[in-house]
């Protein structure tokens, strides 16, 4: 039987691993499974809602929430800078003015359409500097907790 080329390209088959390539998530085949580390050369997103993911998501969504096809392409666009980035720390040389530390945690990266990407590291355990707070040379996952309007 032959398989389209989409339905190939949907997954990688080694051996012990089946890995989907949409979803990005390692599955285990092996009758002993064992631990696998994703290495991915690129930052992942998650979001704090359902609902905040289908903005992100969606252009039509995006345009009615930040009010303009201008600022719902600008976070598109942004969104695919954070997902392009090899880690969080990358994205301070290529938006010196626009990525905002607002705590140890949490960042924000700005959209001129008066709008800020509010987002922490999305790893189960945070990669901590010795300060404690979050060390984003080494945060590879991120939540997107909130877009929120700019006062002024």
């Amino acid at each position: 039987m032959v398989e389209s080329a989409a339905k190939r390209a949907e997954t990688v088959h080694t051996q012990h691993l089946l890995i989907g390539i949409a979803g990005r998530l390692p599955v285990c085949l092996d009758k002993h499974p064992q631990v696998l580390e994703w290495d991915c050369d690129r930052v992942e997103l998650a979001f704090a809602s359902i609902h905040l993911r289908n903005v992100c998501e969606s252009r039509q969504r995006a345009t009615t929430a930040l009010g303009s096809p201008d600022a719902a392409r600008e976070l598109e666009a942004r969104l695919a800078d954070l997902s392009a980035a090899t880690n969080v720390a990358e994205l301070s040389g290529l938006f010196p003015d626009d990525l905002i530390s607002r705590s140890s945690t949490e960042q924000s990266l700005r959209l001129s359409c008066g709008h800020d990407i509010v987002f922490a590291a999305g790893h189960v355990l945070v990669p901590l500097d010795t300060n404690g707070a979050t060390d984003w040379t080494k945060v590879a996952r991120i939540r997107i907790l909130a877009l929120e309007a700019r006062n002024g």
